[in-house]
């Protein structure tokens, strides 16, 4: 006697000629060619939200060699700027007379 599977509730799958005629392909190699595409969308999306972030640490540390390479030549550097600097005197302008002190001359 042949033994014989147990029955399933699952309905039957579509066996391999049904996908080989919708994809043209059994479906390991439809998976195999579209791995390549997951794979080249997660670098994208990867630098897509940290690429600039890259980019920003490559040019101080780009920055940082050049100044370095200055110092070792023996050159005068001037302070590498970090970003605008504020006034330590802040400029006071009289206010002018009879009006609001940021009124417009007229």
């Amino acid at each position: 006697m042949v033994p014989s599977r147990p029955s399933s509730s699952r309905p039957p799958t579509k066996g391999l000629d049904d996908y080989s005629e919708v994809l043209g392909m059994t479906p390991r190699q439809h998976e195999q060619k579209m791995r390549k595409w997951y794979v080249l969308l997660a670098v994208a999306l990867f630098f897509s939200v940290f690429g600039e972030g890259f980019l920003m640490l490559a040019a101080r540390m780009k920055e940082k060699r050049e100044v370095e390479a200055r110092r070792a030549k023996g050159a005068v550097t001037e302070p590498v700027r970090q970003g605008a600097t504020t006034p330590s005197v802040p400029s006071t302008v009289p206010p002018a007379p009879g009006g609001p002190p940021n009124a417009a001359p007229r």
